[in-house]
């Protein structure tokens, strides 16, 4: 997860959940899905918003369970 925070930080410029208290942030990063980095940034490849998507899933059973597995 904080790997797709990093990604979604140097793709678009900004944190997934911006601005509010620490604990907003928290309950925003429990709570909300984020916006698609390609909302924020539309130039970057379908394939490339899929990965951060999938590292910044809410469930970790639907995360990349390897580093070997994201790198596939």
């Amino acid at each position: 997860y904080s790997l797709g925070c990093v990604l979604f930080f140097l793709l678009t410029g900004r944190p997934p959940f911006p601005g509010g208290t620490a604990v907003s942030k928290m309950l925003r990063h429990h709570d909300e899905v984020p916006p698609g980095v390609a909302e924020l940034r539309p130039g970057v490849p379908p394939e490339v918003a899929a990965i951060v998507a999938r590292l910044l899933a809410k469930s970790p059973a639907d995360r990349y369970q390897t580093p070997a597995e994201l790198m596939q």
